[in-house]
């Protein structure tokens, strides 16, 4: 899911860990949402092919791809992911967020979280598609974008349950 150096082809047919899924265009430009949900509850929002938002079951953001950075909760707290050179192999090397930084990505967020409650509110929306074609993805997305409640709350674990 955390394909950040292409364009997602179709999150809609291949994100099958998400088992409620589905993709919207709202907003006056047409912005791209695909949104999707794991058995265990957790969420994720993927605004185009950059960002993208994972949440745990509480709610509580876990992961995001944000300008092609990763970033992940560790221990209650923001950190980046880097790709550090070890001999043959890359690692991943995890820095915490200063507090301008973790300010700036909790602005976007907000941003981006207040511009689609407002569009679902005006019914400024159109479905593009949904897995599985009987659900109400819409339904699903409203009931659950107020549960992130600003500011954000940042998980423990970067893990989905």
């Amino acid at each position: 899911m955390g394909r950040l150096q292409q364009d997602r082809e179709d999150l809609l047919a291949e994100a099958v860990k998400l088992v409620e899924r589905g993709e919207l265009e709202f907003g006056s430009e047409g912005e791209s949402l695909v949104v999707g949900f794991r058995p265990c509850g957790s969420g994720s929002l993927f605004f185009g092919p950059d960002p993208a938002y994972h949440f745990n079951a509480r709610d509580e953001l876990r992961r995001a791809y944000v300008q092609g950075i990763r970033f992940k909760a560790e221990h209650g707290r923001w950190a980046v992911l880097t790709r550090v050179p070890s001999g043959d192999r890359l690692q991943l090397a995890a820095h915490e967020l200063t507090s301008e930084e973790l300010a700036a990505f909790s602005a976007d967020f907000a941003l981006r979280w207040q511009s689609l409650g407002e569009a679902l509110a005006l019914g400024d929306y159109r479905v593009i598609g949904q897995e599985p074609s009987g659900g109400d993805i819409v339904a699903r997305l409203r009931s659950w974008l107020p549960r992130l409640a600003l500011p954000l709350r940042f998980a423990a674990q970067p893990h989905a349950g």
